[in-house]
């Protein structure tokens, strides 16, 4: 849940191509790669690389396929649950 930012390069840098909805479902992704600490905007957190297991609406309004890869950021303090298909 929340609003986390997609960045379609591997590149921490790179423009933010979309930005998820808040929504109870949340974004549901496997994770490819745990890349590094870090602060954004003054938080805390990790640098993940994951693949969409599930499409999902941007906040652009456009719909987003499963099986994407994107660049996110997750704050230490985002509530995570762990499902299991």
């Amino acid at each position: 849940m929340g609003v986390i930012e997609l960045r379609t390069e591997k590149d921490y840098s790179a423009e933010v191509k979309y930005r998820t909805l808040n929504h109870e479902g949340g974004m549901k992704v496997k994770v490819l790669e745990v890349l590094k600490e870090d602060v954004q905007d003054g938080e805390c957190g990790k640098w993940f690389y994951v693949l969409l297991t599930s499409p999902m609406w941007v906040d652009s309004g456009e719909w987003i396929e499963k099986y994407e890869k994107f660049l996110i950021f997750l704050p230490d303090d985002l509530p995570l649950f762990d499902f299991e298909e």
